[in-house]
């Protein structure tokens, strides 16, 4: 060793380097200085970590209240929640890639409209602001966030709507044309 010693110091610190190298770009998942965040592919277009994250902490929420003190981590991964998640997510950007493909939109007055019903944000019988905010707040969320995510599982639910509704053949034909 001593006498391949400058040989050994230059490897040491070629070493270090790959390792810090290696660190800095996520071990491989930082795709050219962009953070990739992609959990799937659907049509080419990327479902985003953040909306199977948000399907997660919802499913996660309703299962809590359903099975009380009861549920946790451990019973979560026994249920395969993050395998329901991930399918739910994926099949939500399905439908929203078919409503794009059909030209399906979902205004702000629609938003705003669900948005004053959800039962967390409402205080003496109306909507209450500061509960919305405080809500958002704890959530670790932004309200451009919240209301882009309300927006899309609205246009998800409406083109669930189309094929849950009896449609005329008149009506039928217009879709396939589409």
């Amino acid at each position: 060793m001593r006498r391949h010693k400058k040989w050994l110091i230059m490897s040491v610190w070629i070493s270090i380097i790959a390792f810090v190298g290696a660190g800095l770009v996520g071990w491989g998942r930082w795709d050219y200085g962009k953070w990739n965040g992609t959990v799937a592919l659907v049509n080419d277009k990327e479902v985003p970590l953040t909306d199977l994250q948000n399907e997660y902490s919802t499913l996660y929420s309703q299962y809590s209240q359903m099975f009380g003190s009861s549920f946790n981590q451990e019973l979560a991964q026994q249920l395969k929640l993050e395998d329901l998640a991930l399918q739910r997510t994926i099949q939500k950007h399905i439908l929203l890639n078919y409503a794009n493909e059909i030209g399906l939109t979902v205004t702000d007055e629609e938003v705003a409209k669900e948005l004053v019903q959800i039962p967390a944000f409402i205080k003496d019988g109306k909507f209450d602001k500061n509960s919305y905010m405080s809500v958002l707040k704890q959530n670790r969320r932004t309200t451009a966030e919240f209301e882009a995510q309300l927006k899309k599982d609205l246009l998800a639910q409406k083109v669930q709507n189309i094929y849950n509704s009896k449609l005329s053949s008149k009506e039928i034909e217009g879709l396939a044309k589409l």
